[in-house]
């Protein structure tokens, strides 16, 4: 790596390694909630997920191979994304959703690893572990709103006793509430396909919460 390349990636990392992409993650969520339902909405959604893409590549710490096979599936990602906002269909926005999913997963399984890996308990750490929580979130709705659009009979919102089809930002909204077991009822799963997903969804949010803090207490008894 270049000098010039050390001192870029030594200011990136100045707050530590998990920083950037999780203030990139939250600054998305925020977004999302006040302009979901205006016009500028996929324009910025997809701005935002630019850098999202680019704080995770750089947060990632694999082979040269595995980085080259993430920034493929990041650029199909955003390729599929551009797509869509200028000719919508189907098989653009699926494909959008399938290979960010992917993308998601992939930093869920290095990012995972890594924590499980660090020997003491930091602050980035705690960064790095809420990253995970935000990513599997976000992978669980992309994955709903996949099933959504092969199936569009798949959910439904409850509004005013009316049913209504979820949006982009429903998904997400869901699978939040899934995760962290809250479960408002606003969103009605139909299928059976959709049904288990959140069953696997919520089994993780539990599963996941508690190797954390296991491990974490298991760190600090022998610090």
């Amino acid at each position: 790596m270049s000098r010039k390349g050390s001192f870029l990636t030594g200011k990136f990392f100045a707050h530590g390694r998990f920083f950037w992409l999780l203030i990139s993650l939250v600054l998305s969520l925020i977004v999302s909630t006040f302009l979901h339902q205006h016009i500028i909405f996929q324009w910025t959604s997809t701005l935002l997920l630019f850098f999202i893409l680019i704080a995770a590549i750089l947060t990632v710490k694999e082979s040269s191979r595995f980085m080259i096979f993430l920034i493929i599936v990041a650029a199909l990602s955003i390729l599929f994304n551009i797509s869509n906002l200028i000719a919508p269909g189907v098989f653009n926005q699926f494909s959008a959703k399938l290979f960010l999913a992917f993308f998601c997963v992939l930093l869920i399984g290095c990012f995972g690893k890594d924590i499980l890996k660090l020997k003491e308990v930091t602050v980035d750490l705690f960064f790095g572990a809420i990253c995970v929580y935000l990513l599997i979130a976000i992978t669980f709705g992309l994955l709903y709103h996949m099933i959504n659009i092969l199936d569009p009979q798949s959910f439904y919102m409850l509004s005013s006793g009316v049913r209504v089809s979820p949006t982009e930002f429903d998904f997400f909204y869901f699978s939040f509430t899934t995760l962290t077991t809250v479960g408002y009822g606003d969103v009605a799963i139909v299928t059976a396909h959709a049904k288990a997903l959140v069953v696997v969804e919520s089994i993780s949010g539990i599963f996941y919460l508690a190797i954390l803090v296991s491990r974490l207490v298991a760190r600090h008894g022998k610090n």
